[in-house]
């Protein structure tokens, strides 16, 4: 791939990147996910460089407990007296997801695709013709 190319797409993972970072941390505070401020404290993220080789990279990481946090998964909830089998499912009380990370992301991955793609502008017509056949 072509040297400007290259770096149209890194740029934009970087800005991509600062702005997911904002994103997911406004989320935590937003749905006061943390007591404590560790999860909020691990959010960091890389970006490499693309290369001849592959297109570029981003990498998040996080705590891992945060992964469960958003699928509302951990030790179970607690059981009140159960009064019939019919109301069983009712009195169960359990966590609940909290979505700071997939909704969020994902929301954001689509937007990252489309710049990709159909922000250069030096990209012809008819090379995405071609692509496309």
């Amino acid at each position: 791939m072509e040297e400007k190319k290259l770096n149209y797409i890194s740029d934009s993972l970087a800005a991509w990147g600062e702005e997911v970072d904002s994103e997911l941390k406004k989320a935590l505070q937003r749905m006061d996910v943390s007591v404590t401020n560790d999860l909020y404290n691990s959010l960091l993220f890389q970006v490499l460089r693309a290369t001849g080789a592959h297109d570029g990279r981003y990498q998040l990481s996080f705590h891992e407990y945060g992964r469960f946090v958003d699928m509302g998964t951990g030790k179970g909830g607690r059981r009140r007296a159960v009064e019939s089998v019919a109301g069983n499912r009712k009195k169960w009380i359990g966590r609940k997801p909290k979505k700071f990370y997939s909704k969020t992301v994902y929301g954001m991955l689509n937007r990252l695709i489309e710049q990709v793609i159909y922000g250069y502008q030096e990209v012809s017509a008819s090379t995405i013709k071609t692509a496309l056949q």
